[in-house]
């Protein structure tokens, strides 16, 4: 990549990453908690974007609905949160099926396009409801930063070893349809460098060397594993509409769903297993 490119991906991050970290760190959870649906309805709409869906009201409407629902979600009760972080995990469980699929729903059609909307409106539920979820049931801006860095380092190592690496190029891809330049050379560097980075988290969670250290390495693992499937669905999902990016709001990025295609799969996936990991909401060190 030329340096012409580098340097406003490089900007973005610089700007961003202080940003999202602060805020998790101090914002007041109700204003934290707005701020995340304001992202999440941008990734919708760019994932309405790459949906088909064509009518312009319709795609109002449906971000409208959207945001309703996630005014409601809001103010619900944690058992509702977790339903819904429930249904989104569920449903990136059943992910892979799509990806060994990726024929189905490429017609560009009234079926389909109702599919992808509908998938994408249950997946940044999900993931809001997880994220509000982890703050609400945990107190957990430790736990969000840490599936934050985790994610970050399995998307910008992939990146990285996938942009300047030669050493993989004949290695074999892990979903051609979906995606021509993601292989299993650069996945097992990715999935290398999130589990150091998901082991420096334990660690710093966990000082003394002990079961739950162990777990939440596993739950960080999970996340990377789910990060994976998100980045590879939402290829698929521009694959079928033509596109390489979903949008251009982050330069040197694109768009909010290229960059955050991975933590939205990660967040209910992580939520859910940390609740069956911690059934009794207590997870500080």
């Amino acid at each position: 990549m030329s340096r012409r490119d580098f340097l406003p991906r490089l900007g973005t991050c610089l700007v961003i990453g202080p940003l999202a970290v602060g805020g998790i760190l101090w914002l007041e959870a109700r204003v934290l908690c707005i701020a995340a649906a304001t992202v999440m309805l941008v990734v919708f709409n760019e994932w309405l974007i790459v949906s088909g869906i064509k009518a312009r009201s319709a795609h109002r409407g449906v971000i409208a609905l959207g945001g309703g629902l996630m005014a409601i979600l809001a103010s619900a009760p944690v058992e509702v949160l977790g339903g819904l972080a429930g249904a989104g995990a569920l449903a990136w469980m059943g992910a892979p099926l799509w990806l060994a699929r990726p024929n189905l729903g490429r017609t560009a059609n009234g079926c389909s396009t109702a599919m992808k909307v509908g998938l994408g409106l249950l997946i940044v539920l999900s993931a809001f409801s997880a994220f509000h979820w982890l703050l609400d049931r945990y107190n957990g801006r430790h736990l969000i930063l840490y599936i934050l860095a985790v994610v970050c380092v399995l998307d910008s190592t992939a990146y990285l070893v996938g942009r300047y690496s030669n050493g993989f190029t004949a290695a074999r891809l892990i979903a051609p349809n979906a995606s021509p330049n993601k292989n299993y050379g650069v996945l097992v560097c990715a999935i290398l460098a999130s589990a150091l980075a998901a082991s420096l988290g334990a660690a710093l969670l966990y000082p003394k060397l002990g079961p739950e250290r162990a777990l939440f390495f596993g739950l960080g693992m999970m996340a990377a594993a789910s990060g994976v499937v998100g980045d590879l669905t939402s290829s698929l999902l521009k694959r079928h509409a033509g596109r390489k990016d979903s949008g251009s709001i982050l330069p040197g990025h694109g768009g909010a769903l290229d960059r955050l295609d991975s933590l939205v799969a990660a967040l209910p996936v992580f939520a859910v297993a940390l609740c069956l990991a911690f059934p009794a909401g207590e997870v500080s060190p």
